[in-house]
């Protein structure tokens, strides 16, 4: 009964990871082509904030426009990076599932899949630690529509939320350093007489 449960609850975990691994693709992909759209002459004519939630800075902007091309651009690109790091992420979440799936519990290339994740995950909080400090140090010229007058606007605060993706990639990256050499154990075992 018990053995019933717990394939039930991998089946049930890996059409999750499946499932939600294309939906994050798709979404993924649409949001992509519409920054590539907006990046080639597509029209943005909101009120636009750039800025994060883990840094207390934002830039605000009338028209996407206001902002130079290479600003823009590199805007953009960040958040394309941004979404792949995640799409990699889940993509190996999903083969990690598929090879539990399948039984292949105590395999080096199930382990490796494990790795992957933790230093992608790595690589994320790198990555965005370093957009937010870039956005923390940029200063913000807001139009007043009134007064025609510009207001410079300063902010410096740091959040450690972003430190929670550091600690899952080395949770990862030690989960499966512990699980290859268990493995590497239980094959040296094998051969003993």
């Amino acid at each position: 009964m018990k053995n019933s449960q717990q394939k039930n609850s991998i089946k049930l975990l890996y059409y999750l990871s499946k499932y939600f691994y294309g939906f994050v693709f798709a979404i993924s992909a649409i949001i992509s082509t519409f920054l590539i759209y907006v990046l080639f002459g597509g029209g943005l004519e909101e009120s636009l904030t750039l800025g994060s939630g883990l840094v207390e800075s934002s830039l605000d902007f009338e028209d996407f426009y206001q902002i130079s091309p290479f600003v823009r651009s590199l805007v953009l690109l960040c958040m394309i990076a941004t979404l792949f790091l995640f799409v990699a992420i889940l993509y190996f979440w999903n083969r990690f599932m598929t090879s539990i799936y399948n039984g292949d519990y105590f395999e080096f290339d199930t382990i490796k899949n494990l790795k992957f994740i933790s230093y992608l995950m790595s690589a994320s909080w790198l990555f965005i630690t370093i957009i937010e400090l870039m956005i923390n140090d940029f200063v913000s010229f807001t139009e007043s529509t009134s007064s025609e007058v510009s207001s410079l606007v300063f902010s410096g605060s740091f959040n450690v939320t972003s430190l929670n993706l550091l600690f899952g990639a080395l949770i990862f990256w030690v989960l499966s350093h512990v699980l290859t050499e268990g493995i590497k154990i239980n094959e040296e075992n094998k051969l003993i007489i």
